[in-house]
C-alpha cells in the first residue's frame, strides 16, 4: 500500500526533478546505449567522445559518465565502443577520481577506442602546482587568495595551508593526484605518443580548443591544472 508519507516524498522528489532526471538517464543514458552510440558512430566525423563530464555536456560531442550525460559510461570497465571507433577523446577533472590501477585501465581503453592518428585530451589537478602553492610560491596565485576562494567556494571551516592541501586530495572523492611526469609514464605504458602539455582552453587540435570550464577566476586557469594531449600513432 502506498502510504501518505511515501506520496510526499514522490511529489517533492518530482517537483524537484529528481525522479525526471533519474528516469531520462535510465532510458536514454543507460538502457538505450547500444543504439545512442551506434547511431553517433553512424554519424558525421570527426566522432568525439567526453569521458566524466557530468551534466556539463559538450554539442557534437558523445557525452558519457555514470550519473549524466547520453550515455552510462563506467570508465574503469571496458568501453562499450568498438575498436578504432572515435577520433577525438577529451577528460576534464575525470582521471583523478580512479586509482593508480584504474587510472591506466582507462587509458589503455582510450588507446583502443581512439582511430590511428586520433587523439586524446587530460585535463587534472597538478601536484608539483598545489605543492608550491602550499609553499605560497605558485607564480600564479598567493595561499591567501586561493585559500579564501576556496574558504568561500567549499569550505568554510578551512584552516591552514596544510588543510587546503588536503581538501585537494581528498574532496569531491579524488583518489590519485598526478604530476607531468607520473601522467606522461602512464600515457606512454598506455602507448600514447607525441604527448605535449597545453594551457587551459588551447590546442594545435581545432576539436579540442575551449574544452576546459573549471575555472571561476582568471587565475584558475595556470594556477593548478595539468593538461596533456597524446596522439595514437597512424
Amino acid at each position: 500500500m502506498i502510504t501518505g508519507q511515501l506520496l510526499r516524498a514522490l511529489y517533492v522528489s518530482a517537483k524537484r526533478g529528481v525522479l525526471k532526471r533519474i528516469f531520462h538517464f535510465m532510458c536514454h543514458g543507460h538502457l538505450f546505449r547500444k543504439y545512442r552510440i551506434r547511431k553517433y558512430l553512424q554519424g558525421k566525423s570527426p566522432r568525439k567522445l567526453q569521458i566524466g563530464g557530468g551534466y556539463h555536456t559538450l554539442d557534437g560531442w558523445l557525452n558519457g559518465d555514470l550519473i549524466a550525460g547520453d550515455i552510462y559510461l563506467n570508465a574503469t570497465k571496458r568501453f562499450p565502443f568498438p575498436d578504432e571507433s572515435v577520433d577525438f577523446i577529451f577528460a576534464e577533472q575525470f582521471i583523478e577520481h580512479g586509482d593508480f590501477e584504474e587510472g591506466l585501465l582507462c587509458l589503455r581503453e582510450c588507446y583502443r577506442v581512439l582511430k590511428n592518428g586520433g587523439n586524446i585530451r587530460l585535463s587534472t589537478p597538478d601536484l608539483e602546482a598545489l605543492c608550491s602553492l602550499y609553499e605560497d610560491q605558485n607564480p600564479d596565485v598567493d595561499l591567501n587568495t586561493a585559500m579564501e576562494r576556496h574558504r568561500t567556494q567549499h569550505n568554510k571551516k578551512l584552516t591552514t595551508a596544510c588543510h587546503f592541501l588536503n581538501d585537494c586530495f581528498r574532496l569531491w572523492d579524488h583518489s590519485f593526484i598526478y604530476d607531468e611526469k607520473t601522467l606522461r609514464i602512464q600515457m606512454e605504458k598506455a602507448d600514447f605518443s607525441n604527448i605535449s602539455r597545453h594551457k587551459f582552453g588551447c590546442s594545435n587540435e581545432k576539436a579540442l580548443v575551449a574544452l576546459e570550464r573549471h575555472a571561476d577566476v582568471e587565475w584558475m586557469k595556470n594556477a593548478w591544472t595539468l593538461i596533456l594531449e597524446g596522439t595514437k600513432d597512424k
